[in-house]
């Protein structure tokens, strides 16, 4: 299984919470630039980096919110920022 995040959807998250991708970052404990290169799509998503985020969202999102699962896409399909 390969998890991408739903970008639009935690963008959507840290706009409510007036945060950036550094702050987003801070809150989960993890790297800057961790964050930012699966906000872009250059990095999949693994457990460690789903869990810190799902503690961060708390009650405000599911997990099926925030992660896309990339293997059930048809082929030649990606996932598109449209915000």
């Amino acid at each position: 299984m390969k998890l991408s995040l739903n970008v639009p959807v935690v963008k959507q998250f840290m706009q409510k919470k007036g945060w950036n991708e550094r702050d987003l970052a801070r809150h989960m404990g993890i790297s800057y630039t961790t964050v930012y290169r699966a906000m872009r799509g250059q990095r999949g998503v693994g457990g460690l980096f789903v869990k810190k985020l799902m503690c961060v969202v708390g009650g405000d999102l599911a997990l099926d919110d925030v992660v896309i699962d990339v293997t059930l896409l048809p082929g030649g399909n990606e996932i598109q920022d449209k915000g």
